[in-house]
């Protein structure tokens, strides 16, 4: 039986694993090649192996079907969802593509060479929460969810959901000592307190004090993604955000009132979120995406952001 590992391990211990492979061959020494694929977290590892790409990889594994069109067909699903999900899984070498025979044509077969996935989870300084910087060891609680609930309001007015914290550890719209590209928490407060935004230093040293007012005002800010997404793609945070999609409406019930307005912050969120949200009865308020304010585009997030607070009934102080 041959297995395709998955390991979850801390960056550190695979950049020591490299550094070793690195002054072994340059000892000239053999290293014996490895089947398999790391993920810095489980999370993550959890975000690619969905149920629905784990029964491709079986239908595959039963079935060796001669197309992508084939496992389509074989799992009743749509044949471009299907591209991006083979896609997805090639990447990491869990899923290959063989040419076929004698076809003239450019017609992959997918293939799993191997018979099982094995997760290897090492228990010394690689569980889930130690490799993110972010979680509290004595508090078995993460820092970021910490510093959010600390703010979070006795009632949710307006609720504005993001994508994923920062990939940076200690940048987060709820820290209070952030000093550098917090693009999202100075934007919004320049937008619902424009009177009070007088510079990006005063802001930054006042930084609880606008927290304070942005929770007695009912605001809230939660995360569709709970890990850092990082420098992925447009469709590939719009998977991971489609794949968390039944948590982030249990997210969502758990804070909202009858009458919250609800904020979608960026373009995938928005394409995933907005109609999935509205079909469950939400009041979702911008029908548009309101740009992430990063790389030039935070005039735009605060012409959408200002259109969006007045449809939700905040009225912006002049």
């Amino acid at each position: 039986m041959t297995t395709f590992e998955i390991r979850v391990r801390s960056l550190r211990d695979v950049l020591e694993d490299f550094s070793r492979v690195y002054k072994g061959l340059a000892a000239g020494e053999r290293i014996e090649a490895s089947s398999g694929v790391y993920f810095s977290s489980l999370e993550a590892a959890r975000n690619l192996l969905t149920p629905e790409r784990v029964r491709l990889l079986t239908l595959i594994h039963q079935h060796h079907p001669q197309s992508i069109y084939e496992l389509a067909e074989l799992a009743g699903r749509d044949l471009k969802n299907i591209y991006e999900d083979v896609a997805l899984l090639e990447r990491p070498g869990i899923l290959k593509k063989k040419r076929r025979k004698g076809d003239d044509r450019s017609t992959f077969a997918p293939m799993v060479p191997y018979d099982e996935i094995r997760l290897n989870i090492p228990l010394r300084g690689v569980a889930e929460a130690e490799t993110d910087a972010s979680y509290d060891a004595r508090t078995g609680t993460d820092r970021r969810e910490q510093a959010r609930l600390r703010y979070k309001p006795a009632r949710v007015r307006y609720l504005f959901i993001a994508e994923s914290p920062p990939l940076a550890e200690g940048r987060f719209f709820y820290f209070e000592d952030v000093t550098k590209a917090d693009n999202l928490f100075l934007e919004t407060m320049r937008v619902v307190y424009p009177p009070y935004f007088t510079s990006v230093p005063v802001v930054r040293k006042a930084k609880r004090e606008f927290l304070r007012r942005w929770q007695a005002d009912g605001f809230y800010l939660m995360d569709a993604v709970d890990e850092p997404l990082g420098p992925l793609s447009q469709r590939e945070k719009r998977e991971a955000i489609r794949n968390r999609m039944p948590a982030i409406s249990k997210k969502v019930a758990d804070v909202v009132e009858d009458d919250t307005r609800i904020i979608l912050i960026s373009a995938p969120v928005h394409r995933i979120c907005y109609r999935s949200l509205l079909d469950r009865g939400f009041k979702v308020v911008n029908d548009e995406p309101i740009d992430f304010p990063g790389q030039g585009r935070q005039r735009h997030f605060r012409q959408k952001l200002q259109r969006a607070l007045r449809e939700a009934g905040w009225v912006i102080e002049a």
